[in-house]
């Protein structure tokens, strides 16, 4: 097998587990879950990187703050994380957000995310998948088709802790999960195997993860589209579909 040319990294948002009643998503588990994964090639990865280093720097005079989504949208966590370690104002942290994400935008990537709509799930199947398992495999179908011809991508995911009520740990659960993807191809579609995946799924701290960080920030915006304007997907005769305001930033 040829060396690696490309990197996948994947952060998740929403809850992980079903609720009991699909009637009773809220605030302690959400409706959808969400990977979003960032796909991009070795040489762009440095570059993006080191942009990244670099507004990081400028705005906060250290490289190794961590930029998560929850972090910059709630005024508590704005302060605690951004404005009083560094001593910057709302407005400075805001012209650093704009920067931040159109480096993102310039820079040569993909996005590909999965959704998993628990309230259709728990509808459709007496014993329907666990979100995370459907979530990663459809994920990973779409890197294959994506990547054929063009090279070999690794994967790696946001370090994650905490189990289900049954069953083993999350972060086992995924790694099997990835092992029998590679092993046996996909069970939902048989002609996908896999064959562009290479080596196993590797756990990053996404506070040393200048990627992951930005894969967050994506599956959130993604996460928030579906909360927000979920429904609206299936809505016969929409011209133009609402979209949340970060999402199409």
């Amino acid at each position: 097998m040829s060396d690696p040319t490309h990197k996948f990294y994947i952060d998740d948002s929403g809850t992980k587990e079903y609720g009991d009643d699909p009637n009773q998503y809220g605030r302690g588990k959400s409706r959808h879950f969400v990977f979003g994964g960032v796909l991009i090639s070795h040489s762009e990865n440095v570059k993006l990187s080191s942009e990244i280093i670099r507004l990081k720097l400028h705005y906060f005079q250290d490289e190794n703050v961590e930029i998560k989504s929850n972090w910059l949208r709630h005024p508590k966590e704005q302060r605690e994380q951004y404005l009083e370690p560094y001593d910057i104002t709302d407005s400075w942290l805001t012209e650093f957000v704009d920067a931040y994400y159109q480096a993102i935008i310039n820079a040569d990537l993909q996005f590909i995310a999965s959704v998993v709509d628990k309230v259709h799930m728990q509808e459709d199947y007496d014993k329907p998948w666990y979100p995370p398992a459907i979530a990663y495999e459809y994920l990973l179908q779409r890197v294959e088709l994506s990547m054929r011809g063009r090279g070999i991508v690794t994967i790696s995911i946001d370090e994650m802790t905490g189990a289900p009520s049954k069953g083993r740990q999350y972060r086992d659960n995924l790694i099997k999960h990835h092992d029998q993807l590679k092993e046996s191809g996909s069970r939902l579609f048989k002609s996908i195997d896999f064959q562009c995946v290479k080596g196993r799924l590797k756990f990053i701290d996404s506070a040393i993860s200048h990627l992951i960080q930005v894969a967050d920030v994506m599956a959130y915006n993604v996460y928030r589209q579906f909360t927000d304007y979920g429904d609206d997907w299936e809505r016969q005769g929409l011209e133009v579909l609402p979209t949340y305001d970060y999402f199409h930033a």
